[in-house]
């Protein structure tokens, strides 16, 4: 009964305006249980890369939700707190609150997540956030910089994160002051602490 379930989440998630994307590996899902945090992630990122953002948010509030059971899960779980806070930002299958995505990325990036220090300088440079300030984005973006001297420091997986990072602040820069800059320099030392 569940395996059928996974297989109609699955085909509904694949749909997208009548075509049919890239193929699902449903045999590969045979050697999974349908409660196992693993599987439930990548369905959430099937789902989510299909524009199904409430059925990924259901499988990512799963994975958040569930007691850890592999070496691996804590991390796993991470991960999907970020990506529901990312839809949690823009009200995509959830309700937008920004201010609360904020405030999830801040515990995130102080619990060590590189992905949630762009995530908050996306935010603060966003001109239709509440909070937007250009020296607090700057510096939630230094703090990549402070983290990792070079891209060869840098994880595999975070790489593109890590280029990203280096552009905006190239991008962020442009637009303010020697004063700011050195603000947001001191403001990031701060909140590596």
């Amino acid at each position: 009964m569940k395996y059928n379930f996974v297989i109609g989440l699955l085909l509904l998630s694949l749909s997208v305006r009548g075509e049919q994307a890239e193929p699902c590996p449903l045999e590969s899902l045979k050697d999974y249980s349908y409660l196992d945090l693993e599987c439930n992630f990548y369905l959430g990122t099937l789902a989510y890369r299909h524009g199904n953002y409430e059925v990924a948010a259901g499988h990512w509030r799963y994975v958040i939700d569930s007691e850890p059971e592999y070496e691996s899960d804590p991390a796993l779980q991470s991960r999907a707190k970020g990506t529901l806070n990312y839809l949690t930002y823009y009200g995509l299958g959830v309700e937008q609150n920004r201010v609360l995505a904020v405030s999830n990325w801040v515990s995130a990036a102080r619990e060590g997540s590189f992905e949630a220090r762009r995530h908050l300088g996306i935010a603060f440079s966003d001109k239709n956030f509440e909070e937007y300030n250009l020296t607090t984005a700057l510096a939630w973006y230094l703090t990549v910089d402070l983290l990792y001297q070079d891209e060869s420091q840098v994880e595999e997986d975070n790489i593109n994160i890590y280029r990203d990072v280096q552009k905006d602040i190239i991008d962020i820069k442009s637009q303010m002051k020697a004063k700011q800059i050195d603000k947001a320099l001191t403001l990031a030392k701060s909140y590596m602490d």
